[in-house]
């Protein structure tokens, strides 16, 4: 999760300090908790991932963009 806001946000500086705060929220997690939560969110269906970006109000194609990339996330955090 290595990534700063659009550098012209700059000019909208309490914008710009919560982005770059939030990079932090993933530093520092124990690697068996991100392991876990891994195992614990590879329970989800792909039906019940659709249905949470279906209910954002996602369209068709961004909902299977988002569910198959929130899947190879979930894959990933178990493989750890």
């Amino acid at each position: 999760m290595h990534d700063r806001p659009f550098f012209l946000s700059v000019f909208d500086v309490p914008h710009y300090v919560e982005y770059t705060r939030m990079e932090r929220v993933t530093q520092h997690i124990p690697r068996d908790d991100a392991k876990w939560l891994g195992a614990r969110l590879s329970q989800l269906s792909d039906e019940q991932l659709r249905d949470c970006f279906r209910a954002a109000g996602y369209t068709p194609d961004e909902i299977a963009l988002y569910t198959d990339t929130v899947r190879e996330r979930i894959a990933d955090l178990v493989a750890l």
